[in-house]
């Protein structure tokens, strides 16, 4: 019973996070997913409690995104995140816990210490990087949007 609880817990904390950022939703539920699923399940489920309101928002911006510019980064994101899922069943457990556990610390310290993440020009090479390492972390965890999203913030004409 108390599962029910964490669950709605990291439901809720997700929604917020996702509401007030844009992203991260896939950060919170999985800091609290896999105590109580295996990483693959809980990539998972964390990717599909967002395809609702993913859905949402390009129908509702489907007149600004500029649907020639999504063809390359999609294809490099998804033939990654395909590979890092068959790889993530064969990796042990517990080495996916600590990628996962580096992954989040990362993040953490690059976006509370690099206060102008998403303000600067990055090179094609670091915006390729960007697509390879988020389609990794997403096929593995769930949680690809940050790099994705400072790859796109660098396409938005100010």
């Amino acid at each position: 019973m108390s599962w029910i609880f964490v669950m709605l817990f990291a439901a809720v904390l997700a929604s917020l996070v996702q509401g007030v950022t844009g992203f991260g939703s896939g950060i919170m539920l999985m800091i609290f997913l896999p105590t109580m699923l295996p990483i693959g399940q809980s990539a998972g489920v964390s990717t599909l409690t967002m395809l609702i309101a993913e859905v949402v928002l390009v129908w509702r911006y489907r007149h600004a995104l500029k649907w020639r510019r999504l063809p390359i980064p999609f294809l490099i994101y998804a033939s990654v995140a395909t590979w890092s899922v068959h790889l993530g069943q064969i990796l042990p457990t517990h080495f996916l816990k600590g990628l996962l556990g580096c992954l989040l610390i990362t993040l953490c310290l690059y976006f509370t210490f690099n206060r102008a993440a998403g303000n600067k020009r990055f090179p094609l090479l670091v915006c390729g990087l960007f697509m390879i390492i988020s389609g990794f972390f997403n096929g593995l965890f769930g949680i690809g949007g940050p790099l994705m999203a400072l790859y796109f913030f660098d396409l938005v004409e100010n």
